[in-house]
């Protein structure tokens, strides 16, 4: 039994955001329960058990990325749906850690961290139409979070040290002539290659002036409430503490800055439009989803707008990912 196409899910429930025309239209669906027994066999003669950290690719082809682990060794194996040919592209031990395993580039590249006995975190990335495996480990910190142009193969990724803040480098496609672009972490390019972003962290001081008010409004609270349970009076509600908005940075393919963005203070699932003109966002802590479109010259990004298309989303919910459509509607 071969099968090119699968999804699971789980009693999920989506907002379709339709844009243009008459402004912004949102359609909440429910998606029924799908029994994993339906799916429990996909791969012919596979050893593996059901749906072993299976990535479909992409770009509409017959080929799946496999992770199979016996709890110490981990292989990755990509498998060709139309031929049932299965191939080894590395083995490794995680060490106990989550490897972190995503295509990039389009759906061309397979990325995943490499951990090691010294506690070093690097990165490889495979080319699923070349076969080429590069790996990228670096002296001076823990090297993750890569992501590949599609257009170039070039390859951002960050760099991590104890009490240092991240940086983000990029460098081309065979690992070489690393550039520093910028201190931030989770750069992602834009699909035609043209231009990514990176998002700042907070400096030191602020982190350690928020840490310090928390530590305040929660020693106030436990204070107030134990008040409270004498008195058995009413709660009183502790004040939040005001956190400063993260920068968001974008930046051409050859790592020259065009503007920032600076008005979200938990930027989080920040996707590109497939036209490369638009992102989407979800601001965690204030609850919203916004959508930012671009003015694009063949030589420099400009900020269009900034609009709120959703609001009064959970704060606590994980799992409110914003995503495209593929024609970007």
């Amino acid at each position: 039994m071969m099968t090119k196409n699968i999804k699971l899910l789980y009693g999920m429930v989506f907002i379709s955001i339709v844009l243009g025309g008459g402004g912004v239209k949102a359609q909440e669906n429910t998606l029924g329960m799908a029994k994993i027994q339906e799916a429990k066999v996909i791969l012919t003669a596979s050893k593996d058990r059901i749906l072993p950290n299976l990535l479909l690719e992409e770009r509409g082809k017959s080929k799946g990325v496999i992770r199979s682990s016996d709890g110490r060794l981990n292989k990755l194996f990509v498998e060709d749906f139309d031929s049932g040919e299965r191939t080894l592209i590395d083995e490794f031990s995680t060490h106990g850690k989550n490897p972190a395993i995503r295509l990039s580039g389009g759906g061309r590249y397979v990325c995943y961290n490499v951990f090691g006995a010294d506690r070093s975190v690097s990165f490889k990335i495979y080319d699923l139409e070349t076969g080429e495996l590069i790996h990228i480990k670096r002296a001076d910190g823990n090297a993750g979070g890569p992501d590949v142009n599609s257009q170039t193969g070039k390859i951002l990724y960050q760099i991590e040290r104890p009490g240092e803040m991240a940086k983000v480098y990029l460098t081309d496609k065979n690992g070489n002539n690393h550039q520093f672009i910028a201190e931030g972490r989770g750069a992602r390019w834009s699909p035609n290659g043209k231009w990514f972003y990176l998002l700042h962290d907070l400096d030191k001081e602020t982190i350690k002036k928020i840490t310090e008010a928390l530590v305040k409004a929660r020693s106030g609270r436990l204070s107030r409430e134990k008040s409270e349970r004498k008195q058995n009076s009413p709660k009183v509600k502790t004040q939040s503490v005001q956190r400063p908005p993260r920068r968001i940075e974008f930046f051409n393919a050859e790592g020259e800055s065009q503007f920032e963005i600076a008005q979200f203070v938990e930027p989080a699932h920040i996707v590109w439009s497939p036209q490369s003109d638009k992102i989407v966002l979800r601001d965690w802590r204030a609850g919203k989803i916004f959508l930012i479109s671009f003015l694009a010259s063949t030589d420099s990004l400009q900020l269009n707008s900034v609009e709120e298309i959703l609001s009064d989303t959970p704060q606590r919910e994980y799992f409110i990912h914003p995503a495209w459509s593929p024609d970007g509607s």
